[in-house]
């Protein structure tokens, strides 16, 4: 131990005289610099691409990217799925998806670094069964009639096309398919048929049989549109797509034809206030089709194209319902819904329409919602006295406050309507004056529409008319009511936050009010009460507090008893809607039986659901429903069962089954009137449904 130290320490003394040596006479120590050790290069890999959609037996090549290596190969892996279902990948990333894709697959392409095992990136390959539709969805051809057809078929990368025929049941008298082609074909009716005769148009894949579509087509009956003049309103959405963002423009018209009871319109004339501007009593003409359960369809001709509509009519088939149901560029969409009614020619003079009326409009100032109701006298002349209105505007949506102006001078006039269409203007000024076009459905009601250009200062407005059977008392509102509302409140996802409600208004003694409600914010059942007066124009005000002490004022003006437009003054939204009076009986399931007419009201926003149809009720507590839904420009056909309870104050439900899967919340005006919100194939809640035999 000590031998060994020593040499250590002499070691040590030899190494210093050597850097001293080293040094030289007077030189200064200078210590070396330090060599750091060199990084090793950090692998990783990359792809070129993360998502793609594949169809069946289509190939894909990917190609991935190794950095910090002079190994630069990959190794290429599946995952996310089992078996035949993930396809197939080579070695130099070549994939291959299965042959036949039956349902929507997620499968996750892998690449790995040879050089480093841990350093992995990957891409979400999805992959796509065949899907084929059928364009127009549905259709009504008259006895002799041909009506084209034409079938997309997506993700069939062989682009093979489908083969076309006639549903399995159809045996006899089924009429014949002409000009046959891939993407085409042309359906020709028999030249007679039965009035409920239907049948079914099936394409189906060439590439893969298993994937098909098919529609209902439909016979023209007999007993279609009752011969004559029809006044109409429509209201709607446009929705252009500007600087890749889709801009929301609401969308109103009104006008009237003559049907002839042959699928022939003729001496149309409509106001149309859209996005491009306003268009006044422009010429139009037209044909239509009406099935013998009342659905069918109508479409527009004018020198600005043409605009096809699906409708319902009711029983007496001079009133109906319709909704917007052409294929239009998917860049953008229109979409909406509106209702006609027979006109009364005898109605068509300014003497005539003397007296007294309520109204209720509702539409957007510079994007914002906007709701007005007020009431007038109108004389011989033309002139409106006695004027009163209310009006709600949303200012910044969802945030501040709405601004009410209430108990409004009215003032204004009516130009003569013509007689041969009903058609006339009208000044209507609370503060400024804007420009109507209405038209004379009876001297009841009349339809109107603004054509003032929209613009920062100018909304833009549409609604209805109606008699006041005045003077009004509160004995004029006394009895259970049922009321619905539709509106605006916010900013959602970049497009308005839609509101809607509807529930049951129990006037009592002194001026008191109670009631229940339900909406689309969650409220279900909820109890209120309240305050209301009515004065003797018809204006009334309804204080409303729930239980949550959240108090809701409303302004209606009744024009006949228990009945009136109705608009929400206070919070930030702007509700529009009415109330009517409740039948007098205990409901039950029992209460409805029979086929109704069941479309949605006025779109309240761009995300609204647009549905037309027929519902049935058994009595028993089972409903069946066949609806034509118009979702953002999305067509679409729905055939479906459900069940539905009733409580004895008209409070109901629907649960719709599949393929449908939305529900409702409705009230029973009357056995033969039904007013609902819900949604069947989305999962917006906001969507008014009326339901009417």
């Amino acid at each position: 131990m000590k031998t060994s130290a020593r040499l250590l320490q002499v070691g040590f003394l030899a190494s210093i005289v050597s850097v001293l040596l080293s040094c030289g006479t007077g030189s200064s120590l200078v210590p070396t610099s330090k060599v750091e050790p060199t990084a090793e290069p950090v692998v990783s890999v990359s792809l070129t691409e993360h998502y793609v959609t594949v169809s069946g037996g289509e190939t894909h090549q990917f190609s991935a990217t190794v950095s910090g290596s002079s190994n630069t190969n990959v190794i290429w892996s599946l995952s996310g799925c089992t078996g035949d279902t993930c396809g197939s990948i080579s070695p130099a990333g070549l994939y291959t998806a299965p042959s036949r894709v039956s349902t929507r697959i997620p499968v996750m392409i892998a690449a790995t670094a040879e050089a480093d095992p841990d350093k992995v990136d990957q891409a979400s390959t999805i992959l796509m069964p065949i899907t084929v539709t059928i364009s127009p969805v549905g259709a009504w051809v008259a006895p002799g009639g041909a009506q084209a057809f034409t079938a997309v078929v997506q993700y069939d990368h062989l682009n093979a096309g489908v083969t076309w025929a006639l549903g399995p049941a159809c045996s006899s008298n089924c009429g014949t398919l002409n000009n046959v082609a891939p993407a085409s074909v042309t359906y020709t009716a028999p030249a007679t048929t039965s009035d409920s005769s239907s049948l079914k148009l099936i394409a189906s894949s060439v590439s893969d049989p298993s994937k098909k579509a098919e529609i209902a087509i439909m016979f023209a009956a007999a007993n279609g549109m009752a011969e004559g003049d029809y006044a109409f309103v429509w209201n709607g959405w446009e929705t252009p797509i500007t600087n890749g963002y889709y801009k929301w423009f609401e969308s109103m018209a009104a006008g009237r034809f003559h049907a002839d009871a042959l699928g022939n319109i003729t001496q149309g004339v409509e106001d149309i206030n859209s996005a491009s501007g306003v268009t006044k009593a422009l010429p139009f003409t037209g044909n239509y089709m009406v099935g013998a359960d009342g659905r069918g369809s109508f479409t527009f001709m004018s020198t600005q194209g043409s605009a096809t509509y699906h409708m319902v009519l009711d029983a007496s088939r001079k009133r109906g319902r319709f909704i917007r149901f052409d294929a239009l560029d998917p860049n953008s969409p229109i979409f909406g819904s509106g209702h006609f009614e027979m006109q009364d020619q005898a109605a068509f003079s300014l003497p005539t329409l003397s007296g007294p009326y309520a109204l209720g409009m509702f539409g957007n100032f510079n994007l914002q919602r906007l709701a007005a109701v007020g009431r007038f006298d109108t004389d011989a002349s033309g002139t409106l006295s006695g004027g009163s209105a209310d009006v709600a505007q949303q200012v910044h949506a969802g945030y501040d406050p709405q601004v009410n102006s209430t108990n409004l001078k009215l003032t204004g006039s009516l130009t003569a309507p013509s007689p041969s269409t009903g058609r006339g203007t009208a000044t209507l000024n609370w503060g400024s004056p804007y420009t109507f076009a209405y038209y004379v459905i009876s001297d009841q009601k009349i339809l109107l529409v603004q054509i003032d250009t929209r613009s920062e200062t100018t909304p833009v407005l549409s609604g209805e008319v109606r008699r006041q059977s005045g003077p009004f008392s509160p004995p004029s509102f006394s009895a259970p009511a049922i009321f619905s509302m539709v509106g605006v409140n916010g900013v959602m996802y970049g497009g308005l936050d839609v509101n809607a409600a509807v529930g049951q208004l129990v006037p009592g003694a002194s001026g008191a009010i109670t009631g229940v409600y339900d909406d689309n914010w969650g409220s279900s059942d909820q109890p209120f009460t309240g305050s209301y007066t009515v004065a003797a124009n018809g204006r009334s005000e309804l204080m409303l507090k729930t239980v949550s002490a959240d108090t809701h004022n409303h302004v209606a003006y009744l024009f006949g008893p228990n009945e009136a437009f109705l608009m929400q003054t206070s919070g930030t939204d702007v509700l529009f809607g009415r109330f009517r009076p409740q039948a007098a009986e205990t409901f039950s399931g029992a209460s409805l039986t029979g086929t109704y007419v069941t479309c949605t009201g006025p779109p309240t926003s761009e995300v609204t659901e647009n549905d037309c149809g027929l519902t049935t009720f058994d009595g028993l507590g089972g409903m069946t429903s066949t609806m034509d839904l118009n979702t953002f420009g999305n067509l679409s056909h729905l055939e479906f069962g459900g069940t539905y309870t009733v409580a004895p104050n008209g409070r109901g439900t629907l649960i719709f089954s599949s393929p449908a899967i939305g529900s409702a919340v409705f009230w029973i005006v009357s056995p033969t009137d039904i007013v609902s919100i819900g949604a069947i194939s989305i999962t917006y809640s906001d969507t008014l449904l009326e339901f009417e035999k």
